[in-house]
């Protein structure tokens, strides 16, 4: 499996540390992903990967983009704490995933935040629908999100019951972006 990174300064290479950036710190465009915005004082930012994906960062967040088959293009990323807001619409649909310690989302094209911390990953659907399911044996437990629905997956355990959630928790979420 070929994986590509963006580039980054050789202590953190293959893995982007979004809260640790500092304003001098540079993102070189390998043809994957480029930093597009930086709010070093908020700790977040935006990565474009291509004319299909864009990756908002929490402070705190580590993220890594792949593109797992090869083909030039970002399809998949590994969240390992941290908030990411995700806007992925591709001209032709195309798989995308983002994988965290208890869970997998997969789209085909739609904005969504994922968050994963210890022991938990909430996921909430801006637009579109996303499949979630445990990413431990959970590959037949799964549920589907529509727009402003979100579950919440424990470690070892099945996604809650899809549910809206309130105007509080999705707000706390986005401003987490600075939304």
């Amino acid at each position: 499996m070929n994986s590509r990174t963006p580039s980054l300064p050789s202590a953190a290479r293959g893995l982007l540390l979004a809260a640790a950036f500092v304003a001098t710190a540079a993102l070189a465009d390998d043809g994957l992903c480029r930093l597009e915005r930086r709010d070093a004082g908020a700790g977040h930012a935006r990565l474009v990967c291509g004319p299909d994906l864009a990756v908002e960062t929490a402070a705190g967040a580590e993220v890594e983009v792949r593109d797992a088959d090869g083909d030039g293009r970002a399809d998949a990323a590994e969240l390992s704490r941290g908030a990411v807001l995700l806007e992925f619409t591709p001209a032709s649909p195309r798989p995308f995933e983002i994988r965290t310690p208890q869970a997998i989302a997969a789209v085909r094209g739609t904005a969504w935040a994922v968050d994963a911390a210890a022991g938990a990953t909430d996921v909430l659907v801006l637009s579109g629908r996303v499949a979630v399911r445990a990413r431990e044996g959970g590959a037949d437990a799964g549920v589907e999100l529509g727009p402003n629905e979100g579950t919440t997956v424990r470690a070892g355990e099945p996604p809650l019951a899809a549910g809206v959630w309130k105007a509080a928790r999705v707000q706390a979420l986005l401003r987490r972006f600075g939304r």
